[in-house]
């Protein structure tokens, strides 16, 4: 895996804002032509890239520091909403939080080759357990779940697409401290786009337009129309905890590149603190969940300005 270690890695950075937000923000947004957004949207996404790449290294520490505390929150949002809502439905949510920053601030502590590492014994799982489970679940879908096509209106298109590029280029704030090759980079980036476009496919034709604008969890929803050899149901449960492993290896990535910001753990823990404090306040409330969940493209896009104008500014100084 030496000549591939940061494939898996970059695997996991760039899927996380498309699981919980992403595809239910999009499917909402552009029903049954969704995959076509993708498609567009990765294809500008991957010429975005090495532009974005540059604009994002030597940035501002207390900019990056503000965007990966956001990006902390955003996941622990996610935790806490999708755990709550399918396994744990009456537990407290810190009683679900607070666990998991925990193990993944002890994560981060052990450096980046563990994080690395973890990603490539894990990803291989994940891969193969959400490929087998989509491919399982097409046995109730339809091909006409797909036309007719391009019903959706050409400003939603332009919209989606503008979201998932967004989507797919913010997360890669957490890698402008590792030192991977483009050539690496951009394989790793055209595979996650390919495997998001095929997941996308399948849900559109297994749910259909209707229910996946509904659903705000559709790539956990499609999981429970596999009913296999007349016995073996409710897959969901297990497939749905592959989603955690993106969240634990982002959120550990996040700590780290916020201590190597602070370089003081104590600092780590009161931030990683105030997170759960405020992932519990916003969650809790769920009207301020979803102001979050409809704004979270503009917020992203933000931060992404606030780069590109540091580096107007430095230019010109």
């Amino acid at each position: 895996m030496k000549d591939n270690r940061y494939f898996p890695l970059i695997y996991f950075i760039t899927s996380i804002f498309l699981y919980g937000v992403g595809f239910s923000s999009i499917f909402r947004l552009c029903k049954s032509d969704s995959w076509i957004v993708l498609l567009i949207g990765a294809f500008i996404s991957l010429v975005l890239l090495p532009i974005y790449r540059k604009i994002i290294n030597k940035t501002n520490k207390y900019i990056r520091l503000i965007n990966l505390l956001f990006i902390l929150l955003i996941n622990m949002m996610i935790l806490r909403i999708f755990t709550t809502s399918f396994y744990l439905t009456k537990s407290p949510g810190l009683l679900i939080t607070i666990p998991f920053i925990s193990l993944c601030l002890y994560n981060q502590s052990k450096g980046l080759n563990t994080i690395i590492k973890e990603t490539n014994i894990l990803y291989i799982f994940s891969i193969i357990t959400i490929l087998l489970n989509l491919l399982a679940s097409t046995k109730t879908g339809s091909i006409s779940f797909f036309t007719p096509i391009l019903e959706t209106s050409l400003n939603n298109i332009v919209k989606g697409t503008i979201y998932y590029t967004i989507y797919m280029l913010s997360p890669m704030i957490l890698l402008t401290n590792i030192n991977i090759e483009s050539k690496s980079y951009v394989k790793a980036f055209i595979f996650t786009n390919l495997f998001l476009l095929f997941m996308s496919l399948v849900i559109i034709f297994v749910l259909g337009s209707n229910l996946i604008s509904i659903y705000r969890f559709p790539e956990y929803m499609i999981y429970k129309e596999i009913y296999l050899f007349g016995f073996i149901e409710n897959v969901e449960n297990l497939v749905g905890l592959i989603y955690f492993l993106n969240l634990f290896i982002t959120s550990s990535l996040c700590l780290y590149n916020i201590n190597e910001i602070t370089h003081k753990r104590y600092i780590n823990i009161l931030l990683g603190a105030l997170i759960l404090v405020i992932t519990e306040i916003v969650s809790d409330k769920y009207k301020y969940s979803l102001i979050i969940y409809k704004y979270l493209p503009f917020i992203l896009l933000i931060f992404i300005l606030l780069y590109n104008i540091e580096k107007i500014v430095k230019k010109k100084k």
